[in-house]
C-alpha cells in the first residue's frame, strides 16, 4: 500500500524534490565540518585539564592557561601520579590537534583566497576565511532560495510561531535546518565591534529593548539576508547597505 501511494504521488508530480549539493560542496562540507570537530575536541581536552586544577583547588594566575607562561604554570604542579599522567596525556592531545587545526586553518586560507565568492562573502565585517567557506560549505547553492527570509528559516534563525484561538504568537528561534550554517553566523555576529557601522548600530539598537542575545541572533538573520543580496547581485558589502532589512 506505501509504495502505491508513493507511486501516485510520483505520477501526480506531488512529491517534492530534494537538493543535492554538488560533489565539491559535499566535499567542502566535510572538510570545513571536520575542522569544527577537532576545535570541539581540543575545547573538550581543555575543559577536562580545567577540571582537574578545580579538584586540586588549584587556579592559574594566567589568562591564557595554555600559552607559553600558562604551560609553565602546568608542568610545576604537584599532583597525584594518576592525575599527573592524565594532565600531561591531555595537553600532549590539546598541542597535536592546535597543530592539525592550523594546517587547516592554511588550507582554509588559501582556498579562500582562490575563490571569488569566498572573496566576496569576506568584504563583509566580521566574516572571515573560516565563515566565508563555511557559509558556502552549508548554503551551497544561493540562487536555489527565492528570498532571504528562505535562506534565513533553512539556517534557523527565525522566530517560531504558534496559532491559537485566532492569536498568533512568536516564540524562540526554531533551531531547524543546518545548525553549522546557523553557528558561524551567530559567531560572526558577536565578532561585530562598534567601528562596524550599520551593523553595530543595529545591534546597539536592538540590545537595549530585546538584551543581548536575542540582539545577536537578529544581527545574524540579518547579516545572512545582506550576503544573500549581495551574492545574487554579485556585490560586494558597502558601508550603510541594509540588505533590505528593517530595524
Amino acid at each position: 500500500m506505501d509504495s502505491a501511494i508513493l507511486a501516485e504521488l510520483l505520477r501526480a508530480d506531488f512529491l517534492p524534490t530534494a537538493y543535492l549539493a554538488p560533489r565539491e560542496t559535499r566535499e567542502l562540507r566535510e572538510f570545513m565540518r571536520a575542522r569544527l570537530f577537532l576545535v570541539a575536541m581540543r575545547t573538550r581536552a581543555k575543559n577536562r585539564i580545567h577540571a582537574i586544577l578545580w579538584k586540586h583547588g588549584k587556579q592559574s594566575p594566567n589568562t591564557d592557561l595554555f600559552g607559553k607562561t600558562g604551560s609553565e604554570f602546568l608542568s610545576k604542579q604537584i599532583l597525584s601520579t594518576v592525575y599527573r599522567d592524565e594532565l600531561d596525556s591531555l595537553l600532549r592531545t590539546v598541542r597535536f590537534l592546535e597543530s592539525e587545526v592550523k594546517l587547516m586553518d592554511k588550507e582554509i586560507a588559501r582556498r579562500a583566497k582562490l575563490d571569488g565568492q569566498a572573496q566576496l562573502l569576506m568584504s563583509m565585517p566580521s566574516i572571515g576565511p573560516f565563515t566565508a567557506l563555511m557559509i558556502q560549505a552549508e548554503v551551497g547553492d544561493f540562487s536555489r532560495f527565492a528570498s532571504p527570509e528562505k535562506l534565513a528559516c533553512y539556517s534557523g534563525l527565525i522566530a517560531s510561531s504558534r496559532s491559537s484561538g485566532g492569536k498568533l504568537r512568536f516564540g524562540h528561534i526554531t533551531r531547524q535546518g543546518s545548525p553549522y550554517l546557523r553557528y558561524v553566523m551567530v559567531e560572526a555576529a558577536t565578532r561585530v565591534k562598534p567601528r562596524r557601522g550599520p551593523l553595530y548600530e543595529f545591534f546597539d539598537h536592538l540590545k537595549e529593548r530585546k538584551g543581548v542575545k536575542t540582539a545577536r541572533v537578529a544581527l545574524a538573520r540579518k547579516m545572512l539576508t545582506i550576503l544573500w543580496h549581495m551574492v545574487n547581485k554579485s556585490e560586494p558589502f558597502r558601508i550603510g547597505d541594509s540588505g533590505g532589512v528593517k530595524r
